[in-house]
């Protein structure tokens, strides 16, 4: 009698390591989905609107989405503010975070 209760123990056991292996490891296993480094995209419009001629006159056009490369992200996005002749102009820029720094440039 003690060797069928040993067995039903046993058999048990493997199943719920069988279920731990099938439904939870995966999942804790599974990549993140990485996500931008938060205020990224507000530092970035903020450092590229400075650069302008007339910073008070921008507007943020066009975002693209935030990618990731490696440990780097990339977000690019557009402005449309007046020259030094009021003529309203539009520029690209394009903003890295290589999670030390964030730099933006215009493209």
């Amino acid at each position: 009698m003690n060797g069928g209760m040993n067995n039903r123990w046993v058999l048990l056991a493997t199943i719920l390591v069988a279920a731990f292996a099938v439904l939870i490891l995966p999942a804790a296993l599974a990549p993140k989905h990485a996500r931008m480094p938060s205020g990224m995209r507000v530092s970035c419009e903020a450092a590229a609107t400075e650069m302008l001629v007339s910073p008070s006159t921008a507007k943020i056009g066009a975002r693209s989405t935030p990618a990731q490369y490696g440990n780097e992200w990339r977000y690019g996005f557009t402005t449309d503010s007046q020259n030094a002749f009021g003529a309203m102009v539009r520029t690209s820029w394009v903003c890295v975070d290589d999670g030390g720094a964030v730099s933006v440039t215009p493209r």
